[in-house]
């Protein structure tokens, strides 16, 4: 049974929620979030519980309009509460359908803007490559499964150096596995001289998860200035529409 949420939890998740927090604290929130069953437990019901009273202010406005409409009437007329009723089903149909083609409409943004990042210094036709030459090699034919087991029979010394990390997150990318992808890019961020294209790539990470919040979180912080920053304000306000 989850505990009870206490206010200064409730403020935390709220903050969280709506992108308020700062980046040293929406890093330490994810840290106890993996840490603690409970917390993620709360913050998906904080979740629900919002989802519930939009869809319950949508429902009673219905209410009301349609309680509003009916009441005009100086006698019954039953022609226009069957057209009351008639509306207030169109406007839930067209409701629905409008949430279903955004959320499918979101789902195509992976798709459209994922792109691996280049990698030029790949051996191509060389037999007798190692582990790191096979992962590049198998990253630049796009065999990015391969590439993820090549990456991982590195050396930990060979695997932490940053670069490497970088390019085996868009190789998880690749091969459809993003949460392995955000692990790993997570964990450079603070170092990797891709710092940029590592935010781009887990905001993209997290629209494929259909976690908006935290795809619009890494997408801000990308530098507006930048061409890569301009491409991610775009991807916000295709996820905001």
């Amino acid at each position: 049974m989850m505990k009870e949420l206490d206010e200064d939890i409730l403020e935390k998740i709220d903050a969280y929620l709506d992108g308020n927090m700062s980046k040293e604290e929406h890093d330490v929130f994810l840290k106890n979030m993996d840490s603690d069953e409970e917390l993620n437990k709360q913050v998906e019901s904080v979740r629900q519980v919002r989802a519930g009273i939009k869809s319950f202010h949508f429902r009673n406005n219905l209410k009301q309009n349609s309680k509003k409409f009916q009441e005009s009437a100086t006698k019954p007329n039953y022609t226009a509460y069957l057209l009351s009723g008639i509306a207030a089903s169109i406007i839930l149909i067209i409701s629905f359908n409008l949430v279903f083609q955004n959320n499918s409409d979101r789902q195509l943004l992976f798709a459209e803007y994922f792109e691996p990042y280049p990698y030029l210094g790949a051996p191509r036709g060389e037999a007798n490559l190692d582990d790191l030459g096979t992962a590049y090699r198998s990253y630049v034919n796009r065999n990015y499964k391969e590439a993820v087991e090549s990456f991982q029979r590195l050396a930990k010394e060979q695997l932490n150096i940053p670069k490497n990390k970088f390019y085996l997150g868009v190789s998880y990318m690749g091969a459809g596995d993003m949460r392995s992808a955000i692990t790993n890019f997570e964990s450079i961020l603070s170092e990797s001289i891709y710092h940029q294209q590592t935010q781009w790539y887990l905001g993209l990470c997290y629209i494929k998860l259909e976690d908006w919040e935290k795809a619009q979180y890494y997408l801000k912080l990308i530098d507006p200035d930048t061409e890569l920053g301009k491409q991610a304000e775009a991807l916000i306000s295709s996820i905001a529409d």
